[in-house]
């Protein structure tokens, strides 16, 4: 994407502000290089898209709004941090139940 921005070349006579932009976005991807290294995050069997992270709101959603059940925001920060800890892999999950805990107040 780099390669491709640095290489255009704007037509005489574009305005000042279309100048601006483009070097915001060139800008915007140089500061987040780090972030954006997708080839690697795949071959490592990351995902790259935001379609888990959708479906993980989805079912938290539904698991919130279901029949019956009342929504506190508390319980939500709850379901939201096991949904997590169980998308993360059974080492995590399984580490996280093998750990004493204390009883809730």
């Amino acid at each position: 994407m780099l390669t491709h921005l640095h290489a255009l070349i704007l037509p005489s006579g574009t305005r000042v502000e279309v100048r601006e932009e483009l070097r915001k976005l060139v800008g915007y991807f140089e500061n987040n290089r780090h972030r954006t290294d997708y080839p690697t995050y795949r071959a490592r069997g990351w995902d790259i898209g935001s379609g888990p992270t959708e479906a993980g709101c989805k079912i938290i959603g539904e698991r919130l709004k279901g029949s019956g059940m009342r929504r506190v925001e508390e319980g939500a920060a709850s379901v939201g941090a096991l949904r997590a800890l169980y998308v993360s892999g059974p080492k995590l999950w399984d580490g996280f139940w093998a750990q004493p805990h204390r009883a809730a107040a």
